[in-house]
């Protein structure tokens, strides 16, 4: 019984930011469609792949679906350093993620866990321009269309999977009657809602649910002597989690509960970092499809600059941070006191809910081979 209330409570008390997480990226689907974005990736330069990885921040997309999009971006002409970097900061994040990091974990974990992804993004996207540099294929450049859809509004999906396609002259038609903009306004305000609260949800709902039952157990297994004995050290706690997460397939939302866990059971708030960006930025199948489009020297840079970054970031967020004004309290009083009260439950039970219905709809659609390699 004290393992269900457990799990309740971590989702209590990420429901309500998760919620609103969940609503502003669906204004991000509509705002930042992946047309507009591929637009800004096309050269290789500094400046090409500090957006890359800055548009990758606050997109909600998992290491699963940001992979359709990279493609898509790099069909267009989007160099390979800009399709990197992006692919390094995007899985780490995304709005809903670091909404739920501040609610479990606070504003610095949070603050720092995004400032660090934008940060590796630009790092690997440097490094791929200068050890692993490529001119755009003409074969390339002849399937990019020569004038993106300028009034896309589609979901990041299925917006990279059109991005194939050529798009039609007039879409891009400027001139439009009041009663079209109206009708446009509201057409967008849907799809923000229905890609916030339904096909996002059903994205991430099936890691979501797995981390809260791994975090369940967490709690419930006597774990605390290796992590105070065995692996005591904050860089064996950190080595430990590098290589758990390697391989790992987890979202950002859905490896918080699982490092709030374990972080009560002794774990170090920079050990804690390391999960959160090497389970979401790396797993077999990205390994495998950067492995196939860019090649075996992009694959090595990726893997090396998430898995370096991963422990140094950890290191001086221990250094700076859980030593510091900002240091981080998480007890197990702050765990039973997750969602306390009715608006805590409300919450609770709404984001199951949503969660619940996404996945269902998710799953009632026909398959498709989103991490196909």
């Amino acid at each position: 019984m004290s393992y269900v209330i457990d799990c309740w409570e971590i989702v209590n008390e990420m429901a309500p930011y998760l919620l609103l997480g969940f609503g502003v990226a669906g204004l991000f689907s509509v705002v930042l469609s992946a047309q507009w974005v591929s637009r800004n990736l096309g050269v290789s330069d500094f400046k090409s792949i500090v957006k890359a990885s800055f548009f990758g921040v606050p997109l909600p997309l998992c290491s699963c679906s940001v992979i359709p999009v990279v493609v898509g971006l790099n069909k267009q002409g989007a160099s390979k350093a800009t399709c990197i970097s992006f692919l390094i900061s995007t899985p780490q994040t995304g709005v809903d993620s670091i909404l739920a990091t501040y609610g479990v974990l606070g504003l610095p974990f949070a603050i720092f866990k995004a400032g660090y992804a934008f940060l590796i993004g630009v790092v690997g996207g440097v490094l791929i321009k200068f050890f692993d540099e490529e001119t755009v294929s003409e074969e390339s450049k002849s399937e990019a269309p020569a004038k993106p859809c300028c009034c896309s509004s589609e979901e990041p999906e299925v917006a990279a999977e059109a991005m194939k396609e050529e798009e039609e002259k007039s879409c891009c038609s400027s001139e439009k009657t009041e009663k079209e903009e109206c009708s446009s306004i509201f057409s967008k305000a849907f799809q923000a809602i229905k890609y916030g609260y339904i096909t996002l949800p059903g994205d991430i709902a099936k890691s979501l649910f797995v981390g809260i039952v791994c975090a369940g157990l967490i709690s419930a297994l006597p774990i605390e002597h290796l992590l105070t004995g065995v692996f005591e050290r904050e860089i064996s706690q950190m080595l430990v989690m590098l290589v758990i997460s390697v391989p790992l397939y987890v979202c950002a939302t859905g490896s918080l509960p699982i490092a709030v866990a374990l972080v009560l059971k002794g774990l170090s708030p920079g050990a804690a970092l390391v999960l959160l960006i090497a389970g979401p930025a790396t797993n077999m199948a990205t390994i495998t499809t950067i492995y196939n489009i860019f090649g075996n020297r992009s694959a090595i840079i990726y893997l090396l600059t998430t898995a370096v970054s991963a422990i140094l970031g950890g290191l001086l967020f221990n250094v700076f941070f859980t030593n510091s004004i900002f240091l981080i309290t998480i007890d197990s009083d702050h765990v039973h006191d997750m969602g306390a009260g009715l608006t805590g439950e409300l919450y609770g039970v709404i984001l199951v809910l949503v969660l619940v219905l996404g996945l269902y709809r998710k799953l009632a659609k026909p398959k498709k081979a989103c991490c196909s390699s």
